[in-house]
């Protein structure tokens, strides 16, 4: 994959696929890898309100809920916490929101 293709307003798009391969990567037994391309994932996005501003985020959720949760959990909930403030004073009608580090409160990709 080319990242050059995902430049601009399509950049989005990238971070999105990388979200994937991460939970992929898990998924396939690659439990190592797939901390690391998280980790990645969310240094990115604490880094940069704007990209987490267009992330999904929903595999992210799931694994600090659970196979990654000690390692990951108090870091996505301070940038979810950071997303739904920057949220409630801009909203934007999209992002992460704390509600997705709860069972109940979950929301499924479509």
């Amino acid at each position: 994959m080319n990242p050059a293709l995902f430049a601009g307003p399509k950049a989005w798009r990238l971070v999105h696929l990388l979200e994937q391969r991460a939970y992929c990567r898990l998924r396939g037994g690659e439990f190592d890898r797939a901390q690391l391309e998280f980790e990645g994932l969310l240094e990115r996005w604490e880094r940069d309100p704007q990209l987490a501003g267009e992330a999904w985020g929903w595999h992210l959720a799931e694994v600090a809920r659970g196979p990654l949760r000690e390692v990951l959990f108090a870091r996505v909930r301070r940038l979810f916490e950071r997303e739904q403030r920057s949220e409630a004073e801009a909203p934007r009608g999209r992002g992460l929101d704390v509600s997705m580090l709860d069972e109940v409160g979950r929301r499924d990709p479509q």
